[in-house]
């Protein structure tokens, strides 16, 4: 069972309230008082969740301080919507202190907005003296709902027909924006020239050419002379088996002797260079896995051979009146 306060008795429960909040602040009896307060809101009666405006109004002399509450999110079974800033006027020695709260209730009945205490301090008195203003009572409805109805769907976004002119108009602007956007493309293609990325293929160079500068080095290294003979033979025919492998496109870094004269014997029909690359490589394969020694002579006609070899097989070049 609900129990329901009257606004007398809530009344004077706010007034015992108020008293000891002045007999804990140290107050004086309340008459007399040189600071007053005053309250009042713009409406008696809301409907559960709607506002109203509540307005607060200090009056005191301008040598007496007074200490605002500080009201934060609620004014009792209030909710503080929005809160004005404090305004002061000031008429001779007295000053108004005026101040404005938005509030709104969420809970059906009678309720009260409790009292607000103003303390201030008068003369050399150090002693806080309270002075508090009325309550106010507000009756808050709850919002009436038609159970005898059923619930209804949400209704569909209304429609709205357009006229032959906001229709030319929309068009009109479409048009536009699309003649300006092809406008801005059209300049842009003709007057920024983007230049082409030009990329430069160089041909590979000729094999005899790469074969011939690599010979050069080997000679300038001067190997066999430095008794490194092992090494100077397996430089040089290793340069004429990368030489056979570009010139004739077949794995000859990748064969053994045989398998190499094998290729050869496909594209040389001159026997007397096929017997000249034969000598070369099995001279070579004699100091490095028969551990022979050969003469200077022998080491000295290694390049030269080579080159020969390399010059008479290379693909030949065709003059430039040719072309």
């Amino acid at each position: 069972m609900t129990t329901h306060v009257s606004p007398i008795a809530s009344n004077v429960r706010n007034r015992i309230a108020a008293a000891v909040i002045v007999l804990m602040l140290g107050g004086v009896p309340l008459y007399a008082q040189p600071v007053t307060v005053d309250v009042h809101a713009d409406s008696s009666a809301i409907v559960m969740g709607n506002w109203f405006r509540y307005t607060l109004d200090v009056k005191h002399p301008v040598n007496i301080p007074v200490i605002l509450p500080q009201l934060k999110d609620s004014i009792g079974k209030f909710s503080i919507v929005k809160e004005d800033s404090l305004t002061v006027q000031r008429n001779g020695d007295q000053e108004t202190l005026h101040k404005e709260f938005i509030l709104s209730a969420y809970e059906p009945g009678q309720l009260t907005i409790p009292p607000v205490t103003i303390g201030y301090r008068s003369g050399s008195d150090t002693a806080l003296t309270a002075v508090m203003s009325n309550p106010i009572g507000i009756t808050v409805a709850g919002v009436q709902v038609d159970t005898a109805q059923g619930i209804k769907d949400v209704k569909d976004p209304l429609s709205l027909s357009l006229t032959w002119r906001e229709i030319l108009l929309y068009g009109g602007i479409v048009f536009l924006l699309a003649a300006l956007v092809y406008a801005a493309f059209y300049l842009y293609r003709k007057f920024k020239k983007i230049p082409a990325v030009v990329e430069e293929v160089i041909p590979p160079r000729a094999a005899h050419i790469v074969a011939f500068e690599k010979l050069k080095e080997l000679e300038d290294r001067r190997l066999w002379q430095q008794g490194e003979i092992k090494a100077f033979y397996s430089d040089a025919t290793e340069i004429i088996r990368e030489y056979f492998e570009r010139r004739y496109e077949f794995l000859a870094l990748e064969m053994t002797t045989d398998e190499i004269l094998d290729q050869l014997r496909k594209q040389i029909t001159d026997a007397g260079m096929l017997r000249m690359i034969a000598e070369l490589f099995i001279d070579a394969d004699l100091v490095k896995f028969a551990k022979h020694t050969p003469v200077a002579s022998e080491c000295e006609s290694v390049i030269p051979a080579s080159r020969d070899i390399v010059d008479r097989t290379k693909v030949p070049e065709v003059p430039e009146n040719d072309v």
